[in-house]
């Protein structure tokens, strides 16, 4: 999937479930992320580098979705 592709496909994202629980899902995943930090700095044996790649994943995801919603890009 190309570029133009990726942002047509966020864009029906946004559409679909609309700005606001879009924005929602943005905080969710970044709180997600955090957690997952904060328990590999605690006990480092209890997440594993996969866990952690995952939630950056969704936040990268749900940053771009940011990024369209207030027209950053």
């Amino acid at each position: 999937m190309d570029k133009h592709e990726q942002i047509e496909s966020l864009q029906t994202i946004i559409s679909t479930y609309g700005v606001n629980p879009q924005v929602d899902m943005a905080i969710e995943e970044c709180s997600e992320l955090i957690k997952a930090l904060l328990k590999f700095r605690r006990r480092p044996t209890d997440v594993t580098r996969k866990d952690i790649i995952e939630e950056l994943a969704d936040v990268q995801i749900m940053l771009h979705q940011m990024n369209i919603i207030f027209e950053c890009e």
